[in-house]
């Protein structure tokens, strides 16, 4: 089948490493492409599959059922491509690209683009949304709930029962605490410890973590 792969960075060569080690797709694949929204010489030889923009997508498509791995670390810009995707009138699904090495001990709904990295853990009773990245040694607990489009970097936690909302980003070595509840759109800085009562978009650092001016 044939796949796509967004994006053109680091992480989406981390995401590619990982869909080899699960066995979604494999380096020799034919039919894997990535596309990036533009190419100013029409080509990538650092990627290790050809390369599309977004308006070539279509073309080498040409109607088939397309699986899609959207592999962005920035949350806010993966709903962005899945919106885009909605409309192109390309037949899409999103694999889940779980490392071998991840620990899911609970239940993860299939085909709903979640990526997690090697060392990445899933507790029992967790609700996972669309498009959620799990970096490496990223950990969920029991009863937590991370909606689309959140990202967790390495080594963030999120304890029992917290909340991470929509496109919200959690950095290096983060920790949400239990029963606390970081808003959609915020973006906790790599060590800060989130406690309950945040409210609203923003950048929180610290320990406890405080909204930045």
């Amino acid at each position: 089948m044939t796949t796509l792969i967004y994006g053109g960075g680091g992480h989406a060569l981390e995401v590619t490493a990982a869909a080899w080690r699960a066995g979604v797709i494999r380096p020799d694949d034919a039919d894997v492409r990535f596309v990036v929204a533009a190419l100013t010489d029409g080509s990538r030889g650092d990627l290790p599959y050809p390369v599309l923009t977004d308006a070539e997508v279509a073309a080498f498509v040409d109607g088939a059922t397309t699986r899609v791995i959207v592999a962005v670390g920035d949350g806010r810009v993966r709903e962005r491509i899945v919106a885009r995707l909605a409309v192109s009138g390309v037949d899409a699904t999103f694999p889940n690209v779980i490392d071998p090495d991840a620990r899911l001990i609970g239940a993860v709904p299939e085909g709903v683009g979640l990526v997690a990295f090697s060392g990445a853990s899933v507790s029992l009773r967790t609700e996972l949304g669309w498009h959620v990245h799990l970096n490496v040694d990223a950990a969920l607990c029991h009863e937590s709930v991370v909606d689309s489009y959140a990202t967790l970097a390495p080594k963030a936690v999120v304890c029992g029962r917290a909340q991470v909302g929509a496109r919200s980003f959690l950095g290096a070595g983060s920790v949400v605490v239990d029963d606390a509840t970081v808003p959609a759109d915020a973006v906790v800085g790599a060590g800060a410890v989130v406690l309950p009562g945040l409210t609203g978009p923003g950048t929180y650092v610290g320990v406890p973590a405080r909204r930045r001016p």
